[in-house]
């Protein structure tokens, strides 16, 4: 829509004559409504994108998390089993929560927290950290009577965090079987 304003035009000679000039300024309500609206979409679409970004970091670093305890607690179990003299408990053919090596000297164990826990010579240590739960620990020995027994170790890591109030499900079960040498 033009817009048109009457002014003075100094040039005319006669006095009293005034030209129209048509001057296009501004913008008209409903542009103004339609420029709104759109960026409010633009906008909207902008912080969902940064939110779902922010929430597959959060996961992405939570599933390192995972992996780095999972890893550690089985170099640390493969490492001490390995290098064992003898499985105390459990016995050939059994399975238990806990895994006790050298007489009892050496304890594998999932404390009332979660962590995983290793216990030599009347010291406790941490195997994984705070930001993960150690679930369903499960130690079984095989073998055969008079031989060298292997322990089968399974168990699973969750990751302990709340992302924007939601609970985190990354949760990774780990296996392995260990022969003593």
């Amino acid at each position: 829509m033009q817009k048109s304003k009457i002014s003075f035009d100094p040039e005319l000679k006669t006095e009293g004559q005034f030209k129209i000039k048509n001057l296009k300024r501004g913008f008209t309500v409903i542009e103004l409504l339609i420029y709104t609206a759109v960026f409010a979409i633009v906008l909207a679409i902008s912080v969902d994108l940064f939110f779902r970004s922010k929430i597959l970091e959060t996961q992405v670093a939570e599933n390192q998390e995972v992996d780095r305890n999972g890893r550690t607690a089985f170099l640390e179990m493969t490492q001490t089993i390995r290098g064992a003299a003898s499985v105390s408990s459990p016995a050939l053919g059994a399975s238990a929560a806990e895994l006790y090596l050298n007489n009892n000297d050496i304890r594998y164990f999932v404390n009332g927290n979660g962590l995983l826990q290793k216990t030599e010579g009347g010291q406790t240590s941490d195997l994984t950290a705070n930001s993960v739960t150690v679930q369903n620990l499960l130690f079984t020995t095989r073998g055969e009577a008079g031989q060298q027994p292997t322990v089968s170790v399974l168990f699973e890591i969750k990751a302990n965090t709340l992302v924007y109030g939601q609970t985190s499900y990354i949760s990774k079960t780990y296996q392995t079987t260990i022969q003593l040498r």
